[in-house]
């Protein structure tokens, strides 16, 4: 058992015990490359549309607009959608929602098998009283190194059966975990506030993405105006940034704040805001 256990954490498939026989070994092998092919033809491909929340600088607003982003999509669409939190350090989805996490993908550490039960996925999944699903951060700041790109690959396709709309909360670091799923997402959305350190950090974001090979299309420029008022409008970071502002969000603390406060999704509380 001592040295099934070490194979398996340095990353073995299978283990075999001496003595065994022909058609065993033959069974075994068929079972893993079927495993294999499986994978290689799910990872990658979406069932769901998967946007992505991101931004190199803190405190322009990533968690807020993935969560209300989200319950958006199920109210215009009239459907299921998963907010999924991968500011893995700080995550605040839950706090948004008032939601208390029991289970996360710190779980999975060093998962012996090469898939998870969809079961076990859902028992991670929280529901809002919106109908707005999480799949919640690590609740401790040292559980964020936990969550590697195996976890990452766990959950990619049993995710697609919870619901047709995903979005992620990215957080603001470029991981490995973050990069795989920048990758494999239909869309992101590069959200900076309108001041300059942020401008800045969405200039080297898009400069690291385009070297990663992430189609420049599908990277989305998004304003929020965390600011009363500001001399940096959205036509002056378009020109400076060289991309066109996909969308502004109005500036309305009182209600932001409001809604962070009560757990409760602007979207819901104000949703004329």
């Amino acid at each position: 058992l001592k040295d099934k256990v070490a194979g398996i954490e340095a990353g073995a498939d299978d283990f075999l015990s001496k003595a065994v026989s022909p058609a065993e070994l033959e069974l075994r092998v068929k079972a893993l490359l079927t495993r294999s092919q499986d994978q290689n033809q799910t990872i990658g491909q979406s069932a769901s549309k998967v946007y992505t929340v991101f931004s190199l600088r803190g405190g322009v607003g990533t968690t807020i607009l993935s969560v209300n982003l989200a319950l958006a999509l199920a109210q215009v669409h009239k459907t299921d959608a998963c907010v999924w939190d991968m500011a893995l350090s700080s995550g605040q989805c839950a706090l948004m929602l008032n939601l208390r996490p029991k289970n996360t993908l710190a779980s999975l550490t060093d998962w012996p098998e090469a898939s998870i039960d969809e079961g076990l996925l859902r028992s991670m999944i929280l529901e809002h009283d919106s109908g707005l699903k999480l799949l919640p951060a690590p609740q401790f700041f040292e559980e964020g190194d936990l969550v590697t790109k195996q976890a990452i690959d766990l959950v990619w396709s049993p995710l697609q059966s919870v619901a047709p709309y995903i979005v992620i909360d990215a957080g603001n670091h470029f991981t490995e975990p973050v990069i795989t799923l920048l990758e494999r997402s239909d869309a992101i959305l590069l959200l900076m506030a309108p001041e300059l350190a942020s401008v800045n950090a969405a200039y080297q974001a898009l400069r690291l993405m385009e070297q990663m090979g992430i189609e420049r299309e599908k990277v989305l420029a998004v304003v929020n105006e965390i600011f009363p008022r500001s001399s940096l409008t959205a036509a002056k970071i378009a020109e400076g940034l060289k991309t066109q502002i996909f969308a502004e969000i109005p500036f309305d603390t009182i209600n932001m704040v409001k809604a962070i406060n009560q757990g409760t999704p602007i979207m819901r509380m104000a949703p004329k805001s």
